[in-house]
């Protein structure tokens, strides 16, 4: 029995010791940011515009600034995505974001949207992507279709497109509510969104996935004035969340 109260006591340390160093690399992460997101958001403003990374996670996309609640090794601006108070009117030429929307509640869904409708000048434009359209999701399971994840579209693939399957996520019991997708959507959904936010100029489309097999995903691009650039060259900075942009432009 000693020898198992041994090694349970070095097992907590070391958990203590692992939370301790994650808080003070966050800790950190965080003083870095506040620090620096000023000076490269000026930069990036007098280059090619601001454009901005919603949601980026662990994902950094170079010439943008890259936006997320945690601290993370893609950030360069720590800060709650849901608002863009800390950005002026006409602004930021480009948002992005995705697997990011779904995870709003609706009631913060068409609030963001006109925020981001606020910040973008009149050239701009908002992409969403990663939208789960529960539509075409339904039609999988109850047509027995292919499973992206398993030989069947059974439940399991359900659950993981509407609920976003946050046991999975590493460190989930923490993230458990961040990873959790708070509503479920279909294109006649977006459409209304974008109907009530002011976008003169929108395209809503289903994409697939690399690797995936069906068309399960939703994506938006909405301009604030004018169409300046056409749905390929807004894309294309984006074309590894996609199988085949040409399958898009066929819809828009």
């Amino acid at each position: 029995m000693t020898g198992v109260k041994s090694t349970s006591k070095i097992y907590n340390v070391k958990v203590i010791l692992k939370l301790f160093i994650n808080s003070i690399h966050a800790m950190l992460v965080k003083i870095f940011c506040l620090l620096t997101w000023r000076q490269k958001a000026k930069r990036l403003s007098l280059s090619k515009g601001l454009m901005l990374h919603l949601g980026c996670g662990e994902k950094h996309i170079p010439g943008m600034l890259n936006c997320d609640c945690r601290a993370t090794r893609a950030v360069d601006l720590i800060m709650d995505c849901r608002r863009l108070s800390r950005f002026k009117n006409d602004s930021v030429n480009l948002i992005f974001a995705n697997a990011f929307f779904e995870h709003l509640y609706v009631v913060q869904q068409q609030p963001l949207l006109q925020d981001c409708h606020r910040v973008l000048n009149d050239d701009g434009a908002v992409i969403f992507l990663g939208i789960p359209d529960f539509k075409i999701i339904a039609d999988a399971y109850l047509n027995e279709k292919r499973g992206c994840f398993q030989k069947n579209f059974d439940l399991f693939e359900v659950s993981r497109y509407t609920h976003g399957d946050p046991e999975h996520v590493a460190g989930s019991m923490r993230f458990y509510f961040g990873q959790l997708h708070k509503a479920i959507f279909d294109r006649k959904y977006v459409e209304s969104l974008l109907g009530k936010t002011g976008f003169k100029e929108r395209r809503v489309f289903n994409y697939c996935y690399p690797r995936e097999y069906l068309p399960l995903n939703i994506g938006l691009i909405a301009w604030k004035g004018k169409k300046t650039k056409e749905v390929k060259e807004l894309l294309h900075p984006f074309a590894e969340y996609f199988q085949d942009i040409e399958e898009i432009l066929k819809q828009t």
